[in-house]
Parts: structure tokens; C-alpha cells; sequence
């Protein structure tokens, strides 16, 4: 029979458990379950070496020599500076594209936005003015002149009073002007080559630092922007020089750009008080060169601070508590403005030279546990969506807060609390029916602006857009293109007729109930996990097509549903087939990660056909898989949500077992037949556990090593030895396809299992079983077969060991849904503000009239 192996037990694909399909009874509206809080990851070591590169970042291409950054969180508008075409572009901060640009001056440097009055600030160095433009179309308002030689770089914005701050590097000047641009106060800075500027806002202070004269000065909002005196500081040494500064009002640090020496390559702290600045850190940093500095973004979500590195093209992740190093991440060509959104956590780089903005996710870096910070939960209710703010660390006391916060959604008020002692507290207010979309809770003290602290809360189109669903493993039939006759030895053979199914219909189980389980031998894949096994003589059989996705299984009168009870449950919610519903079924033998370009076509010829602007997609098993890696690729722009089922995110334990033994599926197939066609099929080694699942399983408590080899040591005892990933690949490659296992690395060591990325652009929902015992883990047999041996009449004893074929004994150690753990079905790096959860152990019906 093709070389059959002789194998006992164990292959599971990840066909559909009843309870999850019923769970789609009302998926499609927006009424939403409480999801579990996550925990702040823990800091990583400091690094050492090389830069590498962070776990979520993504390049905006085509942007000519960005210079300066500024950031609109509730808009999520991107502004850049191009330096080198005199213009300000505005940006969609989620995908990178160019919405609107508009002329500017010469060489525009430093931008700032004020949300308040909806005001946009360019600081044009070499022309000597400050443009005001409206943030929305970027029309200009008016151009405020500085005088000649002015040479404005950076700017900031004072947020309660909306004030304007530019430094003049060439006159040595303070300008202070009003939210329209008219200029108040022109202040002599106290020192030569003013260059960078950060914001005190509840001292309402400004920091000048001085490139050619070393010192940083302080002026004093409250004295109509004079300077103070006793507290200027000479942070780089009196022959070092500052470069760019910016300010923490969460923890009061001031960070400083140093060059002792020519060359930008340290960060000095500072911890600022009505008193004046202490030094309480001194950090080294990439090169930056002698016109490198221009970059310091802080994030008040976690208190990390992200110091672009312009020569060594890299960025510093500088942590707050204890202030020291954490990572060093690659960047573009020539790194230079950088600034944080605090709303979504994503860093925006400017490379000027690479023409490009690297956008880094601050999800790998730790996080301050003093940082304010919002977490939503929310419960569906008949009348809309309840919607549960919890905030920790709000500042309860003068001059940093008033102890009063207000919240908004989408703008409009909606509520007001005061926080215990500890700056926490907890309400709730209820949102009817959204249009769907991504809007920000949003909390801030009563009367300042100075913290304004986020959390996104997507929610989905209510208008009934397109369904796609994507089966599972398994999931999809597979069809005879053309007839023809398989010979699975000399006299064993099957003719598959013109458009028959193979994959899976009554007349496979029926073959296999009745001891034919050659029947299935078509199936089979070529060491390469992508072309047909030849059969006993030779020929191949014709190509294998896809069919539509299995209904249901019928052998005589017994009726196995598959996914007909849900086709059923969508089209009484009025979503008919081809005309609201329709499918992406794919070969789930082969390589599933290169599926993207097809289903893309799949979402433009549905949107063709219903005449709508997005769609939804639905998917189980490893159709979650296909999913999230055509979003990766292709992005969510015509996707409004995605709800999968049982999705093996971070892979699967039990795909290992599969590949060890057979099973019946569920289906009174053959074990030694299915455990034989599995050791080609490249898209069952793609669904194996991935690096991140070791982490996330132990960040959820649970054992995460799902291979665990034993042997016998002297005293002939047994000993367990787990496997961590790298022996988990080297163990399984060889006793298995090592080329398809190495070529299935690509897809799980990717993104696609990661929640962090991507989910703040799309409404997710995960629904994932539990309650059941699920395959955790695979204990082997020891590989040795051990006994003591002694001599006659009281002779020395002697330990005599013989090899012995280790036998894979599967563990129901973990809650799932007797397939994919929970754990799984979760992801990793899941938001603290996650879309949905539905963990569930029996179906979900309605209450609602």
C-alpha cells in the first residue's frame, strides 16, 4: 500500500465540535460579552549588542524626507514635516496613507497639533515662520514671522492655555503665541543655538536646551514666560551639546539628546519639580551623529521613552521604573523626529533619508505599573452596549489633578467620577448601536488638559454586510477535476469519476467502516507537501480541486453534521447564499500561508457582486489562520470584522499527535490511514505549536511543553524531559518531514497568532471552547528498555540497557475544545482592550425580546 508504515493511534484535524457553529446565533449584531483583564508584560532584560527588530513594527512607505512628527490620537491623523519639499503631509495613522499635504514654508522642522481648538503648527526653519493650519484640511489659517534668520526648530504646545512655543536657534529667541498664531511674547533665551523644547504643563513651564552653549534654561509660564533663575543646567558637559528634549508629566522626567562629543549618544534624566531638575540617570545610547538627536517619543501608557538613533539607524527603549535601557530596535535610513500615541501604543519613526515612518507597537517593552492607564469590559444589553471604565493611577491631587475626572466617547460626554486616594475608579454608562468602527473612551482631569488618557472600543457595522466563511482543516471537499483511476497496489485500486468527492463524503467513511481505507490513498501529497503522491505504478493522479465547504456527511441513514446546521442559522438571519453568504474554501492539505492573493480576489468579487464596501469574515479552525495572514498581508481596509472559531492561533498541541499516530476523526475513518497521509500534508505542520505559545501558556499558568521525552537514569528510575521549542523542532524533524516542518517555520514564527497586531483595525471576535479536556501534551515512552543483571553466588550487578521505540501516550492536560486550548484560541500579546471573548462551554442563546 505506497509504503505503508505500520503506526498505531492519533490524528485529530481540527474538524468542528457542534457547539461551535450554534455559537453564531447572534455574532453578527453588536452586543458584546466581558472579556478577561490582561496583566502588563514584564520588562525584558537589557539588551546587548546589535539592534534588532521589535516584535510589531510596519513601515509607511513614500514619505519624502520626513522630518518632524506630531500625532492626533482621537482622529489617529499622522502629521509629518517633509523636509525636503516643503510641505506637511497628513497621514492616516493606522495604514500610513497620505489623506491631504499642503505647502508649507522652507525646510519645515518642528510640528505640533493642539486637538482643543483643532489648530496645526509648523515651525519652517529656514524661512522664519510658524504656519497655522486647520488639522482637519490643512487650510491655512495664518503665517506668523519670526524675523529673518529666526531659524525655528522645534515647538510645543502648552495644553491648557493652547499657547504656542517656538525655539529660534538662530536669534536665540523664545516665542510665545497665542492658539491663532499672533505672537506675545519674543523672551532672549540666555544662551547660544536654541534649539530643542519640552512642555511643563502643570508648572506651565518650557525647557530650551542650547547646542552651542550647553546650558537648558527654564521659563516660567506663570511670569509671562521668564526665564528662572538658578535653575539652567549644563546636562552634556560645558563642551557637550543638548539636542532635542521632551517631557513626562505622568513621572516628571525631563529626557535630554547629549552629544559630549560631537556625536549624539546619550540620554541625561532628569526629574523635574517647582524646584528645578535632578540628574537621576545617565544613559548610553545608539549614534546619532552630529545631526542626529531629533527624536524623543514618550509613551504616558507605559512611561517608555523611544530616543532615535540617526547613524546607527536604530531607536533606544529607554523604561521609566527603574529608568535604565530595555532594548535597542532597528529603524530606516537616518532615523530623526519620532512620537508616541498613547491611545494606540504605536511609536511613529521618521527615517529621512529612507523616506519612510517605521511604526513600532509598544507591547514588548514593559510598562511603568505607576502609568495612568483605562481598561474597558463591557456587557451586552437590550439596549445597547454596557461599557465598564476602570482607571488606576489618575493624579487626585493639586497641581497635578483636581481630583475630578470627566469621560467622553466619541467626543461626547459622558459621565463624571472622582477617584479614590489611589487615583482609581470604576463606572459605567451604555452606548446604543454604533455605526461601527473604532471611537476612544477617553479620561481626563476636569479641569486640565494635560493627561489625557484613552482606550479604543471597536465595535461593528450593524448595516448587514457580506459574510465569508472560511472552513477549518478538513473543513473544505475536495473533488476529482477529471476521472480517473487510483491503484493503491497491484490489485487495489479506485475511480474517482469527474467532480466525485474524496474529501469527505458518506462513500469514504462507509470505505473505511468496511476495511477499505485505501480508498483515501488519492489524497496523498509528495514529500514536497504540495504535488500527488504517485500511486503503485507510477501515475499520478489529475489534479484535485477544491470543492465547496463539507455540509454534512451521510452514510445510509445516519446524517453527521458539519456546517449545514450553521449555513441554516445564518440564512434564517436572512444572510442567503451568493446573495449575503458565501465561501472561501481552500486545500487545506497544502500550503495555507500563500492562500492571501486568492481570498483577496474572493473579497473584491463579493464586494463587486453585493455592491458593499467591506465585508465580514468568518471563519473556524485554521480558516481563523487564513484570515488574520491575508490581513497581515493585505490589510483590513475592506474588512470590518472577523469572528473566528476554535482558531489555533498559537498552534496546536495535538498536531503533534497527529503526526505520531492516526485517528478516526470522529468519522470511523482508519488511524493507520489518516496517520499515513499526514506526514506529507505541509498545512497540518503549519498548525503546530508556535515560539509564542510556550510564553503565552505560562503567562496563563498552564504546563507549556507539549512534547515530553522520559528515559531511565542509573537508579532506573524515570526521568521527564520537556522540550522547549528548539528541541520540540529537532525532535519531531526527525522522525518526520524535516522540510516541510523547516518550510512551516515561516508561518508560525510570523505575526499571525499575534493579537497586537492588526486587531486595533478590524472588530475581532474569538470564540473558543472549553470545559473539555484537550490534548496538552505528549509523553513518550523511555527510548531504552532497562534491568539489572547480577552475577551468580552474590556477583557484581551490572545495568543492561536496550533501544526501544519510543510510543506517544497523548495527556488530557488543558481546557479547549478537545482539539485547540483555550490558550490557543486566545492568541498572544492579547490588547488590555480586546475586542471579544466568548470562552464557553455550551451554546449562547439570546434574551433580549
Amino acid at each position: 500500500m505506497l509504503g505503508r508504515k505500520s503506526q498505531p493511534p492519533a490524528l485529530r484535524w481540527l474538524m468542528p465540535r457542534t457547539i461551535l457553529p450554534v455559537l453564531l446565533l447572534f455574532l453578527l449584531s453588536v452586543p458584546a460579552l466581558a472579556h478577561p483583564a490582561t496583566q502588563d508584560s514584564p520588562p525584558p532584560a537589557d539588551p546587548a549588542g546589535e539592534p534588532v527588530a521589535a516584535p510589531d513594527t510596519r513601515t509607511f512607505p513614500n514619505i519624502p524626507s520626513p522630518n518632524g512628527l506630531a500625532i492626533a490620537p482621537l482622529t489617529q491623523r499622522l502629521y509629518v514635516t517633509s523636509r525636503n519639499s516643503n510641505q506637511v503631509l497628513m497621514l492616516d495613522a493606522q495604514t500610513g496613507a497620505v489623506l491631504k499635504q499642503a505647502a508649507v514654508g522652507v525646510l519645515p522642522w518642528g510640528v505640533a497639533v493642539n486637538p482643543s481648538n483643532n489648530r496645526l503648527y509648523v515651525a519652517n526653519f529656514t524661512s522664519g515662520d510658524l504656519y497655522v493650519l486647520d488639522a482637519t484640511t490643512l487650510a491655512r489659517i495664518t503665517i506668523a514671522s519670526l524675523g529673518s534668520g529666526a531659524e525655528p526648530a522645534f515647538i510645543g504646545v502648552h495644553p491648557d492655555s493652547g499657547r504656542v512655543l517656538v525655539a529660534g536657534h538662530g536669534r536665540n529667541q523664545l516665542w510665545v503665541l497665542t492658539p491663532d498664531g499672533v505672537i506675545e511674547h519674543s523672551i532672549p533665551t540666555g544662551g547660544n543655538g536654541a534649539w530643542g523644547l519640552a512642555v511643563h504643563p502643570y508648572l506651565k513651564r518650557v525647557y530650551v536646551g542650547h547646542r552651542d552653549s550647553a546650558n537648558v534654561i527654564t521659563f516660567d509660564g506663570n511670569n509671562n514666560w521668564q526665564p528662572i533663575a538658578g535653575q539652567s543646567i549644563t546636562p552634556c558637559g560645558v563642551t557637550g551639546h543638548p539636542f532635542a528634549l521632551n517631557f513626562n508629566p505622568v513621572n516628571d522626567r525631563l529626557y535630554v539628546a547629549c552629544a559630549p562629543d560631537q556625536n549624539v549618544s546619550q540620554v541625561k534624566v532628569y526629574r523635574a519639580s517647582s524646584g528645578g531638575l535632578t540628574l537621576v540617570a545617565s544613559l548610553a545610547a545608539g549614534s546619532g551623529g552630529p545631526d542626529g538627536g531629533g527624536g524623543i517619543a514618550i509613551n504616558t501608557a507605559t512611561n517608555n521613552v523611544f530616543f532615535t538613533n540617526s547613524t546607527s539607524r536604530s531607536v533606544t527603549v529607554i523604561g521609566s521604573n527603574p529608568d535604565r535601557v530595555v532594548a535597542t530596535v532597528q529603524a530606516g535610513a537616518d532615523p530623526f523626529g519620532a512620537v508616541a500615541d498613547a491611545f494606540t501604543g504605536n511609536i511613529y519613526i521618521g527615517n529621512r533619508a529612507g523616506n519612510t515612518v517605521t511604526v513600532v507597537t509598544d507591547n514588548a517593552y514593559g510598562a511603568d505599573a505607576t502609568a495612568p492607564k483605562l481598561t474597558l469590559s463591557r456587557q451586552d444589553g437590550c439596549e445597547g452596549l454596557q461599557i465598564t471604565v476602570t482607571g488606576r493611577n489618575f493624579p487626585v491631587t493639586p497641581p497635578r489633578g483636581t481630583g475630578h475626572v470627566w469621560l467622553r466617547f466619541d467626543g461626547v460626554h459622558v459621565g463624571a467620577v472622582a477617584p479614590d486616594g489611589q487615583g482609581s475608579f470604576s463606572t459605567t454608562f451604555t452606548i446604543p448601536a454604533s455605526r461601527g468602527g473604532a471611537d476612544y473612551v477617553v479620561a481626563a482631569d476636569l479641569l486640565t488638559n494635560w493627561l489625557q488618557v484613552g482606550a479604543p472600543l471597536r465595535t461593528p457595522r450593524t448595516d448587514g454586510l457580506p459574510i465569508i466563511f472560511i472552513p477549518g482543516a478538513g473543513g473544505s471537499e475536495l473533488r476529482a477535476e477529471e476521472t480517473f483511476t487510483f491503484w493503491s497496489g497491484l490489485i487495489e485500486q479506485h475511480t474517482f469519476f469527474e467532480n466525485s468527492i474524496l474529501w469527505l463524503d458518506g462513500w469514504a467513511v462507509w470505505a473505511n467502516l468496511t476495511g477499505d481505507p485505501e480508498y483515501m490513498d488519492a489524497l496523498a501529497l509528495d514529500l514536497d507537501g504540495d504535488s500527488a503522491h504517485p500511486d503503485f505504478f507510477g501515475g499520478r493522479p489529475s489534479r484535485i480541486k477544491v470543492g465547496g465547504p463539507v455540509r454534512q456527511v451521510q452514510v445510509a441513514w445516519i446524517v453527521q453534521d458539519v456546517y449545514q446546521g450553521m449555513i441554516n442559522k445564518l440564512e434564517s438571519l436572512g444572510y442567503l447564499e451568493n446573495v449575503l453568504l458565501f465561501y472561501y474554501p481552500y486545500d487545506w492539505r497544502k500550503d495555507w500561508a500563500h492562500t492571501d492573493s486568492d481570498l483577496a480576489a474572493t473579497i473584491d468579487a463579493v464586494l463587486q457582486t453585493t455592491q458593499m464596501d467591506k465585508v465580514v469574515l468568518m471563519a473556524h479552525s485554521t480558516g481563523g489562520l487564513v484570515a488574520r495572514n491575508y490581513l497581515l498581508h493585505y490589510g483590513a481596509g475592506k474588512v470590518d470584522q472577523l469572528i473566528t472559531m476554535g482558531t489555533p492561533y498559537l498552534g496546536s498541541p495535538m498536531i503533534a499527535k497527529y503526526l505520531e499516530a492516526g485517528d478516526d476523526m470522529k468519522a470511523h475513518l482508519q488511524p493507520a490511514e489518516t496517520w499515513w497521509l499526514a506526514q506529507n500534508f505541509l498545512g497540518l505542520y503549519q498548525l503546530l505549536p508556535q515560539p509564542t505559545w510556550f510564553a503565552a501558556a505560562a503567562q496563563d499558568g498552564i504546563f507549556p511543553y507539549y512534547l515530553v521525552r522520559t528515559r531511565v537514569d542509573a537508579n532506573l528510575g524515570t526521568v521527564y524531559d520537556p522540550l522547549n521549542y528548539a528541541d520540540s523542532e529537532a525532535f519531531l524533524a526527525s522522525r518526520h518531514n524535516q522540510l516541510l516542518l523547516e518550510v512551516s517555520e515561516t508561518v508560525r514564527e510570523s505575526a499571525v497568532g499575534n493579537m497586537s497586531v492588526l486587531t486595533d483595525q478590524y472588530f475581532n471576535q474569538r470564540i473558543m471552547g472549553t470545559g473539555i479536556a484537550t490534548p496538552g501534551m505528549i509523553l513518550f515512552t523511555p527510548h531504552q528498555e532497562c534491568a539489572e543483571h547480577c552475577g551468580w553466588f552474590g556477583g557484581p550487578c551490572t545495568i543492561k540497557c536496550k533501544d526501544k521505540r519510543e510510543v506517544p501516550l497523548p495527556q488530557l492536560s488543558l481546557w479547549g475544545d478537545d482539539s485547540v486550548p483555550e490558550t490557543s484560541a486566545r492568541g498572544a500579546n492579547r490588547p488590555a482592550v480586546d475586542d471579544r471573548f466568548y470562552p464557553v462551554a455550551e451554546s449562547i442563546t439570546e434574551s433580549c425580546p
